[in-house]
């Protein structure tokens, strides 16, 4: 199992500390991002592996960042879990019937929820403005397709001949 990236602390020139890692990953300059070159130690790794007729292992691979590891998530979730087992076991002499308590025990997917909410909300209010967009592409598309014939082309358009149906488009 892979270990973390190695953390070291450096001073900004504005006297500030800023934790840096020696994951190469790290090293990528944003923009390359976008082409992908960051990738190349995987595939040397992964074709030196093939050469050398094995699998890959979990250590061949990048390293998350470390803001992007699951143990924050895992703390919270952790945490929000041992709170609600504690209301749980509060509460469990007050209930009068095995029913009540049933309905009253814990739920791992409330605790996942609560652990997850800020992401969803922000995941789903992106997910209802993309698909906004894609429904409103074609009919923007339409409306600057019909301007630019519209104030581009000043002269009258002929008919369209289709067999034997003669039509006339009209400028809405």
């Amino acid at each position: 199992m892979s270990t973390p990236a190695q953390t070291t602390t450096t001073t900004t020139t504005t006297g500030t500390s800023q934790p840096t890692s020696d994951a190469e990953e790290d090293d990528a300059f944003t923009p390359t991002f976008y082409f992908y070159p960051w990738v190349g130690g995987v595939f040397s790794r992964g074709w030196a592996a093939s050469k050398a007729k094995r699998l890959l292992e979990t250590d061949d691979m990048l390293k998350l960042p470390l803001d992007e590891t699951i143990g924050p998530t895992c703390a919270d979730v952790i945490r929000l879990w041992e709170e609600e087992m504690e209301r749980y076991t509060a509460e469990l002499p007050t209930y009068k019937t095995p029913e009540e308590a049933a309905a009253n025990e814990p739920a791992l997917f409330k605790i996942l929820m609560k652990a997850n909410m800020k992401h969803m909300i922000i995941g789903a209010l992106l997910r209802i403005v993309s698909d906004g967009c894609s429904i409103a592409a074609p009919f923007f598309l339409r409306y600057e397709i019909t301007w630019l014939a519209q104030y581009v082309s000043a002269s009258p358009k002929p008919p369209i001949r289709i067999g034997t149906v003669r039509f006339r488009l009209v400028r809405p």
